[in-house]
């Protein structure tokens, strides 16, 4: 599939919207809410419980005991660093996302995300432009035809496709398989995700100072 694109070196400054898993398991047995979050970051910060810019970039490619679950571009026998061109589209997914792991709870619940920045360095080859003929680049849910070109993108080396997003119309996502690629992590922003049972929708807000460069 990807044999006819153009391989083209690129630098990009992207975003990525991060679910710190051992901020949100303590805040879910606090039963905190986002006033909740935001008086207790100063306690996560000092006891160590939030992760840092650079262990947030690395988390993706850490090894795994088990292997990973299925995502759009990967079958989970590989990792994916998932970040898009723009932090709104950033958003977009991590909302989707958190309703899906949230499963549609009956009462308010809320999440801590850490959103930052960082630079993408390496090969690209873009497949927005298939988007017609490849329809299957944005499935909701059907990752199959997304699973091969991943897997085929590692077999020739590719860091990361240009794709487009499923979540945000003319947003772009960058599927990122190289550790080496990605790199200067900051700019990083607490994020709170407070999902509404009554409306079934997401308010994202911040949560917290930004800090970084």
């Amino acid at each position: 599939m990807l044999q006819g694109i153009r391989r083209l070196p690129a630098r990009h400054r992207v975003h990525r919207f991060a679910y710190d898993r051992r901020a949100a398991d303590f805040l879910h047995e606090q039963g905190l809410g986002a006033q909740g979050i935001e008086e207790m970051l100063d306690i996560l910060k000092s006891a160590g419980v939030l992760d840092s810019p650079e262990s947030l970039c690395e988390a993706p490619f850490k090894p795994k005991r088990r292997l990973g679950r299925p995502t759009r571009f990967s079958d989970g026998t590989f990792p994916v660093f998932y970040c898009s061109l723009k932090r709104e589209t950033a958003q977009a997914e991590a909302e989707h996302w958190f309703v899906e792991f949230a499963g549609r709870p009956q009462v308010e619940r809320t999440a801590l995300y850490s959103c930052f920045a960082c630079d993408f360095t390496g090969d690209t080859k873009d497949v927005r432009p298939q988007h017609d003929q490849w329809p299957d680049l944005t499935h909701p849910h059907d990752y199959k035809f997304c699973n091969a070109l991943g897997a085929e993108a590692v077999g020739e080396n590719l860091d990361a496709p240009l794709a487009p997003s499923a979540r945000r119309v003319e947003g772009t996502n960058l599927p990122v398989f190289a550790k080496r690629a990605v790199s200067n992590p900051g700019n990083l922003v607490r994020m709170t995700a407070t999902f509404n049972p009554a409306t079934g929708r997401v308010t994202v807000r911040r949560a917290g100072e930004e800090s970084g460069a």
